[in-house]
C-alpha cells in the first residue's frame, strides 16, 4: 500500500527528475573495503538504513494535476544484488551495467546497492536517483550502511526539507493535496538509457599532495585546476573542440549554507560556464577563472535566486511532458566535474574504505564527459562517464597536470 506521508517534490528536485526523463539521473558511488561484508547481514542492514533515511525507500507518483510527490510502500525491500568475483576483477563492468539498467522511479525505491564479494574484501556499488540525493549524500549512505552492519544504530532522520522549504520559499498553506489515480503514469515519456561507459585513473599520494599544494600557491583550488586540465585535454584530443570552446556545467554543494548536516538530501546548484582556450592560454589562469566563478555562488541570495527560478519553472501547472521537452531544448554542455573533496576519515564501524570512486553520473547530452573526483587516503581518484567517451581523456589530463606541477 502506498504511504503518502512524503511530500511534493521541490523545484530543484523536480528539475533533476525532469532531466531523468532525458537521460537517467541515477548516480553511483563505488567503495572498496578493507574486509569482507557478511552478505547475510545485508537485508536487515538495508531495512535499518531506510529507517535511518526514509527517503531511500521512496518512489515518485503523480497526483491528479501531474504534480509529483515522494511516497513509499512501507517495508518494501531495497533492491540489492550479490556477486562473487575474483580478487583481480574490476568493478567497472558492474557499474556500467547498473547505471545502464537504472532505476524505475515510478515503481521501485530510489536507491539500490550491489555487493561484490572478493575472497577477503568487498566492494559496494551504490546507485541513487538524483532527485533525493547529491553526491555527498551518497557518501553518507555508504558510511551509515557500514556503521549499521558493524552493529551501530545511528539516530534516524526525518524526511529532509526540500531546498524550497529550507529557504522558506514554500507558503504556509499546502500548495496541493495528493489525489491519486487521476493522472496517467508518465514512465512512457522516459528516454531509454544509452549504454554507459566508465573509465578511471588514480593519482598516488605524492602527486595528489603536490597538486593540492600547487593549487593553493596559484590561488585556486583542486576543482579549478581539474576543470582547466580536462578542458585543455579535450581540446588536444578531440577535433570537436579544436576551437578551444568548452561548455561546462559546474555543480556546487550548498549543504553548509542550508545546514543539512548528515542528512541525505539534494543540496546542489549548478552554473554553466564557457571555457575559452586560446593558443597562449595558461592552464593556471584558467583554473583561477573557474575558482573565481564558483566562489561567487555560495551565498544565500544566489542560492535563493537559483531555487526560486526553478521553483517557478518546474512547479507551474503544465503537463510534465511539456516541461521535459522544454528542458531538453535548453541543455547541452561538453564537460561536467563533480568533486566530493578531500576525505580524511576512512573508518566507519568495523570497516575502512580503502578506495572511493565517483560520483558516476550520465549527463543527458550524449557527448558530455562527466568526471567524478574524490580524494581519500591522500590519493585523488577520477572517473569518466559518458555514452560517447573521449578515449584516453583521463590519461591526457594526468599528463597535463604532471607537466604543470
Amino acid at each position: 500500500m502506498i504511504d503518502h506521508t512524503g511530500r511534493p517534490l521541490g523545484g530543484v528536485e523536480k528539475l533533476y527528475f525532469a532531466l531523468d526523463h532525458i537521460a537517467s539521473k541515477d548516480f553511483a558511488l563505488v567503495a572498496g573495503l578493507d574486509k569482507k561484508i557478511p552478505e547475510e547481514k545485508m537485508p536487515e542492514a538495508l531495512v535499518l538504513l531506510t529507517g535511518l533515511h526514509p527517503q531511500l525507500n521512496y518512489r515518485i507518483v503523480a497526483d491528479n494535476s501531474e504534480q509529483l510527490w515522494f511516497s513509499s510502500e512501507r517495508h518494501a525491500p531495497v533492491p540489492h544484488q550479490v556477486f562473487q568475483i575474483e580478487d583481480d576483477q574490476d568493478w567497472i563492468s558492474f557499474a556500467e551495467r547498473t547505471m545502464t539498467s537504472g532505476i524505475d522511479p515510478y515503481s521501485s525505491p530510489l536507491f539500490r546497492i550491489t555487493l561484490l564479494q572478493k575472497r577477503e574484501r568487498s566492494v559496494l556499488v551504490a546507485l541513487i536517483n538524483h532527485s533525493i540525493a547529491d553526491g555527498l549524500s551518497g557518501l553518507i549512505v555508504l558510511q551509515d550502511l557500514l556503521r549499521i552492519i558493524s552493529g551501530e544504530r545511528p539516530l534516524s532522520f526525518p524526511v529532509p526539507l526540500s531546498m524550497d522549504e529550507a529557504l522558506q520559499l514554500v507558503p504556509k498553506n499546502p500548495e496541493s493535496v495528493f489525489l491519486p489515480g487521476k493522472a496517467p503514469l508518465m514512465s512512457s515519456i522516459r528516454k531509454k538509457q544509452p549504454s554507459v561507459k566508465v573509465s578511471k585513473i588514480r593519482f598516488n599520494a605524492e602527486i595528489t599532495s603536490k597538486l593540492i599544494s600547487r593549487s593553493k600557491t596559484e590561488g585556486t583550488t583542486v576543482t579549478g585546476i581539474l576543470y582547466a586540465a580536462i578542458a585543455f585535454a579535450m581540446k588536444g584530443t578531440d577535433d570537436r573542440f579544436i576551437n578551444g570552446k568548452i561548455g561546462t556545467r559546474v555543480p556546487v554543494s550548498v549543504r553548509n549554507e542550508l545546514k543539512s548536516g548528515k542528512n541525505v538530501v539534494l543540496n546542489v546548484i549548478t552554473k554553466t560556464m564557457m571555457l575559452d582556450i586560446f593558443s597562449d592560454s595558461n592552464i593556471w589562469d584558467l583554473a583561477r577563472q573557474v575558482s573565481i566563478e564558483l566562489g561567487a555562488l555560495n551565498t544565500v541570495g544566489q542560492i535563493s535566486g537559483y531555487v526560486s527560478y526553478f521553483r517557478k519553472e518546474m512547479l507551474r501547472h503544465a503537463k510534465f511532458s511539456e516541461i521535459v521537452t522544454k528542458m531538453k531544448a535548453t541543455i547541452g554542455t561538453d564537460l561536467m566535474l563533480s568533486n566530493l573533496g578531500n576525505l580524511t576519515d576512512q573508518s566507519y564501524g568495523d570497516f575502512k574504505i580503502l578506495e572511493l570512486w565517483g560520483p558516476l553520473v550520465i549527463s543527458g547530452t550524449g557527448t558530455e564527459q562527466t568526471i567524478g573526483a574524490v580524494t581519500i587516503g591522500g590519493e585523488l581518484t577520477l572517473t569518466q562517464v559518458s555514452s560517447a567517451p573521449i578515449p584516453a581523456l583521463l590519461e591526457e589530463t594526468m599528463e597535463l597536470l604532471l607537466a604543470n606541477l
